[in-house]
């Protein structure tokens, strides 16, 4: 073993429940001090925790999930999520590459037809109230192109 790895050892001595904590800390190895990682479950409220905390401030600090992808920053602290910008201006902000179609949720639900439902809401280029570029929600059930107006009965 190298000599910079620790051994993850059990925080329990008796059957399958602890209160105690899983921590992975900065430089020094020492639980007190120092940037950290903390991972943990509370059987109060049902829920479990990942967060990055600083015990030298007492502070929360910005937990950055990083892949291939990018990075995904989440800041309890300041309450904004951002996707495709490293600066939210709100607390959802989700900015698209220049030229993209807009931001897209879909649903692969099957309905008659292989059809699926959706919600999209975008804004992009100059706003005309031609191909809803005022921005909107554009509903499609189950039929071959987008439908405005009431739904077929």
């Amino acid at each position: 073993m190298p000599t910079f790895a620790q051994t993850l050892q059990t925080v329990t001595t008796n059957g399958n429940s602890t209160t105690q904590w899983l921590q992975i800390t900065g430089a020094n190895g020492i639980l007190t001090t120092g940037a950290g990682l903390e991972l943990y479950g509370s059987s109060a409220n049902n829920a479990g925790y990942l967060k990055a905390y600083n015990r030298v401030t007492g502070t929360a600090g910005t937990l950055i999930l990083q892949d291939g992808g990018g990075y995904t920053r989440i800041n309890e602290n300041g309450g904004s999520v951002g996707i495709g910008t490293s600066n939210p201006l709100d607390a959802l902000h989700v900015s698209t590459a220049a030229g993209a179609g807009g931001i897209t949720v879909q649903s692969r639900f099957a309905l008659s037809g292989g059809s699926g439902a959706f919600l999209r809401i975008y804004n992009s280029g100059t706003p005309t109230a031609v191909n809803q570029r005022l921005g909107g929600i554009l509903l499609a059930l189950s039929l071959p192109e987008p439908h405005y107006g009431p739904a077929p009965r």
